[in-house]
This record gives C-alpha cells, structure tokens and sequence, in this order.
C-alpha cells in the first residue's frame, strides 16, 4: 500500500510548476482529474473553484437584484435561441451587446 508521502512524490516527478503572471480582471478555467471537470475563476491573482451545491441562479441572486438576475437569465436564453436558429454572426450580431455589471455605492 502506497503511503501519501511516497504518492506526493510520485505526483512530483510530473508536475512542472508554470510561473502565470494573470493580468487584473476575472478569467477561468477548468481542471481536469480524470474523475470530473473543475470550474474555476479567477479574480484578479486569486482562483476560486465553486461550489457543488449552488445552482446558477443561486449564484445569480448572491449578486443581483430580482430583477437584473431575471434580465441576465433572458437575455441568456434569447442569445441561445438566436445561435440555434443563426447560420452566420450576421444572424445574431443586433444581441451582440455584452452586460456590464457596475457596483453602486
């Protein structure tokens, strides 16, 4: 039986540690185990993974207002529903407004 110390070092032998300089603003990515796909974001230098037990809206709602939250889920599902039916970037580029999310103080 493997001891946890002797599989850390096992582990070693094929992990190169990549010096990532991340410039300001949020990112993601996912991290693969062979088991499952880890979502992860970046704030800033910082990387959070979320939760399994949250769903969207859930997530959604933490930030925004009803209102804004619904928005969001809308213009969501209508994007979707104009890229299904789209044969080109013509088809949808009237939604082509991205949502800015600025903090009120």
């Amino acid at each position: 039986m493997a001891k946890a110390k002797d599989v850390h070092e096992e582990l070693f032998l094929y992990i190169e540690d990549i010096p990532i300089d991340c410039e300001e603003g949020v990112g993601t990515g996912t991290i693969l185990t062979g088991e499952k796909a880890i979502g992860t974001i970046r704030i800033n230098n910082e990387w959070y993974t979320m939760r399994d037990d949250l769903k969207p809206m859930d997530i959604l709602f933490s930030f925004l207002d009803n209102e804004s939250a619904k928005h969001v889920v809308y213009r969501g599902k209508r994007g979707l529903a104009a890229i299904r039916k789209a044969s080109c970037y013509k088809d949808t580029e009237h939604l082509d407004h991205p949502l800015e999310f600025v903090k009120k103080s």
